[in-house]
């Protein structure tokens, strides 16, 4: 990262950004983790003070960007899933499913807003007070901690794939589903 940051400095200051008051430097971010983001670990504002640079994140909170100035990027590529021989009839046969909107996830950033349209039969919303409280149930593999198959308890797998579309969880990050 080090070797990123005197390299962005020298291409700010170059000719070719300061002779042209509309030429842009997009900086690509695929840092995952902010203390890797070059805004936090290039440790110089001067930088990213510039409205001459556009930083496009992979993954970064929406309120540490600069509005109109930093881009998000597409979203990452869904994982690949396995589909099971009944999972392949249901999308061969256009199955109907049962709910034209679910969503489970945790409360706050207004998502209880939802839960007046729960009805169970087009819509099915649960919200959780605690993250802990279903985040077992959508592990990447349905792997726990120590590498065995946990439980879908909530059913979330199963009430998504039941669904025509389903919220996601997760909406921090720019590129997050909404």
């Amino acid at each position: 990262v080090s070797d990123s940051c005197q390299y962005l400095k020298r291409a700010v200051v170059s000719p070719a950004l300061t002779a042209n008051p509309d030429s842009r430097l997009v900086i690509l971010d695929c840092a995952g983790v902010r203390q890797f983001q070059l805004q936090y670990a290039c440790n110089d504002p001067s930088v990213f003070q510039n409205v001459q640079v556009i930083v496009a994140y992979y993954c970064i909170e929406r309120w540490n960007v600069r509005p109109f100035i930093d881009v998000g990027l597409p979203p990452p590529a869904i994982k690949f899933v396995n589909l099971t021989t009944s999972n392949r009839d249901a999308i061969q046969s256009c199955r109907k499913r049962k709910y034209l909107f679910s969503f489970q996830g945790r409360g706050g950033f207004g998502r209880e807003k939802l839960l007046a349209f729960q009805n169970d039969t087009e819509f099915y919303i649960r919200v959780f007070g605690e993250r802990s409280s279903y985040q077992k149930d959508i592990r990447k593999d349905g792997l726990g901690d120590k590498n065995v198959p946990v439980e879908d308890s909530n059913n979330f797998k199963g009430i998504m794939s039941d669904s025509i579309f389903a919220g996601s969880p997760r909406g921090d990050l720019l590129f997050s589903y909404r």
